[in-house]
């Protein structure tokens, strides 16, 4: 009898444990995952924007190891007489993820398609270098962003592909 409950102990605490491991793989993990992520900015307060109507940029995630990433963005600049050009970067960089916070460290900006404004491509090469921290919520196929800075400059919505 006393076996028979060793046995059934042994064997719960096995399915626990592996449950548990289940469940801490599976958290989060975004290695190996690609997201796309859409934002728009506009209002803007500086005067050096003031001839701007909206910036919307499209972005791909990609979290390419467990300490990799690489994002490429697409954005149409819109002026206020509505003519619009493209800006493409492309960033490479290391992050850090510790349960519900993301620490993204841009180390490499290209542009590989440049705006007329020296200023606009500037905006976005200053990102080498520097480092963003997240708040983030993965609920199914989307993931939110919350600036740690309690800035919604940064905040976003990324789906899963």
């Amino acid at each position: 009898m006393l076996k028979i409950v060793n046995i059934t102990l042994s064997i719960i605490v096995i399915i626990v444990l592996l449950g548990l491991f289940i469940l801490n793989v599976k958290d989060d993990r975004l290695v190996t995952t690609r997201w796309y992520c859409d934002q728009s900015k506009n209002s803007f307060i500086s005067k050096a924007y003031t001839e701007y109507r909206t910036f919307t940029e499209h972005m791909i995630f990609t979290f390419s190891s467990e300490d990799s990433f690489m994002i490429h963005e697409y954005i149409t600049v819109e002026k206020n007489n509505g003519n619009r050009s493209p800006i493409e970067v492309f960033y490479e960089g290391k992050y850090n993820q510790r349960k519900n916070e993301l620490t993204l460290k841009f180390e490499r900006v290209r542009l590989l398609k440049k705006y007329q404004d020296s200023n606009i491509n500037k905006s976005y090469q200053d990102y080498q270098g520097y480092s963003i921290s997240y708040a983030y919520k993965q609920l199914g196929n989307k993931m939110y962003f919350y600036s740690m800075n309690k800035s919604d400059v940064f905040d976003m919505v990324c789906y899963k592909n």
